[in-house]
C-alpha cells in the first residue's frame, strides 16, 4: 500500500524532524556512543523488518542475493554503524550545531568523491541540487 500525496508529505516531514533532532537526543542520552548507535540501528531494523516479512517479493529478493551482494550489505551496514558511532562521539567534542553541519555536508563529499574516484561528470541540475543542499546545511 502506497501512501497518498498527503501521506508522503507527512512521512517526509517526520523523517526530516527526527533526523534534525537526533543530534539533540544523542547529546541528552546518558550512554556511550556505541550504545546509542546500536539502538538507533535496531529501531530502524525493527521498523523495516515487517515490510520484508510481509511482502513475499521483497523477502524472496533478500533470500536469493548472491554471496557478493550479501558481503557488500554486511560491509555497508558496518560502515553505517561506524558512521553513527563516530558522529555520536563527535557530540562529546563539539557543539551539536557544528557536528550536524559537518554530517550534513555529505552531498558535497559524495559529489567531490565520485568526481575524483569514479570520474563522474555532473549536469547543472545535480550541481544546483548539491548547492541547495549546502544552503540547507548552512
Amino acid at each position: 500500500m502506497q501512501p497518498g500525496k498527503f501521506g508522503s508529505y507527512i512521512i517526509l516531514f517526520l523523517a526530516v524532524f527526527f533526523l534534525s533532532t537526533s543530534g539533540i537526543f544523542a547529546k541528552l542520552a546518558d550512554a556511550p556512543s556505541g550504545i546509542i548507535a546500536f539502538y538507533r540501528l535496531l529501531m530502524a531494523a525493527l521498523v523495516l523488518w515487517p515490510w520484508v516479512i510481509l511482502h513475499k517479493e521483497e523477502r524472496d529478493r533478500l533470500l536469493h542475493l548472491d554471496k557478493r551482494l550479501k558481503i557488500m550489505g554486511v560491509l555497508s551496514g558496518a560502515i553505517l554503524a561506524a558512521h553513527y558511532v563516530l558522529w555520536f562521539e563527535s557530540l562529546n567534542y563539539t557543539s551539536i550545531a557544528s557536528s550536524v553541519m559537518l554530517v550534513t555536508l555529505q552531498p558535497l563529499f559524495a559529489l567531490v568523491g565520485c568526481y575524483f574516484f569514479f570520474g563522474e561528470r555532473y549536469n547543472w541540475g545535480a550541481l544546483c541540487g548539491c548547492a541547495l543542499a549546502l544552503v540547507g546545511c548552512a
